[in-house]
């Protein structure tokens, strides 16, 4: 059976659809005028005006892979969705007026009348000394240091966003794209570079695994490297700076435990984390390094020291076994590492999208341990789930606990159970 084929538009359709989107421009415009508290200026633009302004205007931003590149459509479209999201989300002050204009109309209507208005005298727009003189402080405070800001951010975004999607680094950097033609247009254009992650591979059980060097690209790549000094280390036995590499097997197990980031976001959590380590000493040579979250320490990644480099080989959230917080965990409660895994306390949407952080006794039993800091991420986390899972009553259920009382009635007390284990009882 052969396929339907797409019903095309009529020249009748296509012209009125453009019509509309022209009309829509135009309201832009004024809404533009209006934002800037110069609506009474747009008065004064005639239809001729805005039809040129129409032609010219400054077409959507885009996403393009620099030549060589190598991008699939997916992931253009991606990160093409990431930029929206951020431009239609940053919003750009406009001191005079104290309003503010999200950055996708700054690009595409605000620069539409800086550049074909503002920015110098145009014969199209023949407006007398004080239409300027009125727009001059817009000019010359919104459209200053206030767009530099702007794409220097966004060039971070987009590049966080997809650095981690494989183990290479996509670096994004800003030009101008198009040109004036009559279907082309001008357009705000972020193009995605590749840099190659190093990479070598170390021998662990009788076998060879890959490990990737921890850094970031800007236009080319750039190694993040550790003090001696910060892993307890002498100095004068190892006076250079130590590589860190990490391998797959832990960016696997960041992203399972870590389920709430980007992959991208993940890689950014820990060069920051890196960037000021804190760091304690685990066995001989072995060594848990906090990994944060916007400030919030949430886990560990676990690295060894081999041949005089620092190699990640796995990532534990705060309640997973081998941590301080775990033992105090098990230690207090009577919890075993099979019991952790059994209530799903090993990934972070399990605290950040259930009641448990709202749950008063669960609360006093995880900050007994040290995991406060998961809890005040789960609490201050952005994007709050539609409907929280109600976990809080299954552990308490598991735990064998009374119901939570009043902060101010609220003792801890650990008591054995016939089996050995422990309960957290209110009294």
């Amino acid at each position: 059976m052969s396929k339907r084929r797409k019903k095309r538009p009529s020249a009748q359709q296509r012209k009125q659809e453009q019509a509309e989107q022209r009309k829509k421009f135009y309201r832009k415009i004024r809404l533009f005028f209006t934002l800037i508290e110069k609506e009474h200026l747009f008065g004064q633009i005639s239809e001729r005006e805005l039809q040129y302004l129409w032609k010219l205007r400054m077409r959507a931003p885009k996403v393009k892979p620099e030549d060589g590149c190598s991008l699939s459509a997916k992931h253009v479209k991606m990160m093409t969705e990431a930029l929206y999201y951020y431009l239609n989300d940053y919003q750009v002050d406009i001191p005079v007026a104290g309003n503010q204009i999200n950055a996708y109309e700054y690009l595409t209507t605000g620069l539409t009348v800086y550049s074909f208005i503002l920015r110098e005298p145009n014969q199209n727009f023949p407006k007398g000394d004080e239409f300027y003189e009125e727009m001059r402080p817009i000019v010359e405070n919104l459209f200053g240091d206030e767009l530099e800001l702007m794409i220097k951010q966004l060039e971070t975004v987009l590049g966080m966003i997809y650095d981690g999607i494989d183990i290479d680094h996509y670096p994004v950097q800003f030009e101008w794209g198009g040109g004036q033609g009559a279907h082309q247009g001008v357009f705000a254009a972020f193009i995605v570079s590749k840099v190659i992650n190093p990479i070598i591979h170390i021998k662990t059980n009788g076998s060879r695994r890959p490990a990737y060097q921890v850094g970031f690209a800007l236009e080319h790549f750039v190694p993040l490297q550790l003090k001696a000094e910060v892993l307890h280390l002498e100095k004068s036995e190892y006076p250079e700076l130590l590589n860190v590499y990490i391998q797959s097997h832990a960016l696997r197990r960041l992203g399972e435990r870590v389920d709430l980031l980007a992959p991208g976001e993940l890689r950014w959590c820990m060069y920051d984390s890196l960037a000021e380590p804190t760091v304690i000493p685990y066995r001989h040579h072995s060594y848990l390094i906090e990994y944060r979250v916007l400030g919030y320490k949430i886990g560990y990644l676990v690295a060894d020291l081999m041949k005089r480099k620092i190699i990640i080989r796995t990532f534990l959230l705060v309640t997973q076994c081998g941590t301080p917080e775990e033992q105090k965990l098990c230690s207090n409660t009577g919890l075993s590492k099979e019991d952790i895994t059994y209530l799903n306390l090993c990934k972070l949407s399990s605290f950040a999208d259930s009641d448990i952080y709202e749950n008063q006794t669960l609360r006093v039993m995880f900050e007994e341990a040290g995991c406060g800091p998961v809890l005040e991420f789960a609490k201050d986390k952005t994007k709050k789930p539609a409907k929280k899972i109600p976990r809080a009553e299954q552990i308490l259920n598991y735990l064998k606990a009374e119901p939570p009382m009043l902060e101010f009635e609220l003792k801890k007390h650990y008591a054995l159970r016939k089996d050995g284990k422990a309960y957290v009882a209110i009294l």
